[in-house]
């Protein structure tokens, strides 16, 4: 929808993220199911409200063409999987993309867990929290205005521990029933965090997520 489209490009700008060029390059992702770690085909994966997409292969991998140096929307559909946001940021030296989804239905259990109504047109979001060994980091805590939450994940990731104030040994924290198009998330904790070089970046401790109706954006940040 270019309406949408329009309104993240200019939040974009306000915070200081990349808009892009002509040029372009080709980018592959693989996409897995989180569970079993094997690829899954027939996955629909487009530069969010575009036709710029591709369809997993049986290796769960697609291939696109992006611009150089540019802050990109990726959404992934199908399968019964929560449909995802990938926010991604280009450069010439991009290594593929490889990321693992979730089936909606544990996503769903997981806000029923948390006493809020499953609203699947509403948007959510996830994120991880990982030293630069990718191991998961407690004690940290989230902000995330207009949204519901943070929700702080359990050790086992396996639903939210109600009395956590901050980030359990999983790391994880989620976010449910936003509306709007992007959000600024912001931790604090025992260092600094910064989302992984693939990703969208801000500040020292922000997260910059693009946002859609029905789906899930999520990035990992590492912290120092």
């Amino acid at each position: 929808m270019p309406h949408r489209l329009l309104i993240v490009s200019s939040l974009l700008a306000a915070a200081g993220c990349n808009a892009g060029s002509e040029e372009t390059i080709p980018v592959q992702f693989t996409l897995g199911d989180f569970m079993s770690g094997d690829g899954i085909e027939h996955l629909d994966v487009c530069v969010l409200d575009t036709a710029n997409c591709d369809v997993t292969d049986a290796d769960g991998t697609a291939h696109l063409s992006l611009a150089v140096d540019s802050d990109v929307a990726i959404g992934i559909t199908g399968g019964g999987y929560n449909p995802s946001i990938l926010p991604i940021r280009t450069s010439r030296d991009l290594q593929p993309v490889v990321n693992y989804l979730t089936p909606e239905f544990v996503i769903d259990n997981i806000i029923e867990a948390s006493g809020l109504p499953v609203d699947r047109s509403l948007a959510r979001l996830g994120i991880s929290l990982v030293d630069p060994q990718y191991v998961p980091v407690a004690g940290y805590s989230a902000t995330m205005p207009e949204a519901e939450g943070p929700y702080y994940l359990t050790e086992l990731s396996s639903s939210v521990g109600q009395d956590l104030e901050a980030t359990s040994g999983s790391g994880r924290f989620a976010g449910f029933n936003f509306t709007g198009d992007f959000l600024m998330v912001t931790v604090d904790g025992p260092g600094t965090c910064l989302p992984a070089e693939k990703y969208w970046q801000g500040g020292p401790n922000e997260a910059p997520l693009p946002m859609a109706p029905g789906f899930t954006s999520g990035v990992t940040m590492i912290c120092e």
